[in-house]
């Protein structure tokens, strides 16, 4: 079976500039996680930079409130670390 790969790093079509801005949101030390970025990609792809921007916000606000300092990919989707943090029941 062959598989799609999102190619991100040369892309310039509208995909490519939403990724751009959203990546904005993200801590710089962050930036170059390749499984982030193909994870917002598709996240933009299905729902849209609107969503995507306030998605961001929102864990960011929480990875705050948690003084979570390990990887912004793991604390999006890990709900065990949320969950540690109080953040869901």
């Amino acid at each position: 079976m062959t598989q799609k790969i999102i190619i991100l790093e040369n892309r310039k079509d509208i995909l490519g500039d939403n990724l751009r801005r959203v990546m904005r949101l993200i801590p710089t030390r962050e930036k170059g996680d390749k499984k982030l970025q193909r994870l917002l990609a598709f996240r933009l792809n299905a729902d849209g930079e609107e969503i995507v921007r306030k998605y961001l916000l929102d864990n960011i606000k929480k990875i705050i409130q948690c003084s979570y300092t390990g990887s912004f990919y793991d604390f999006i989707k890990n709900n065990a670390i949320k969950k540690e943090c109080g953040l869901i029941d």
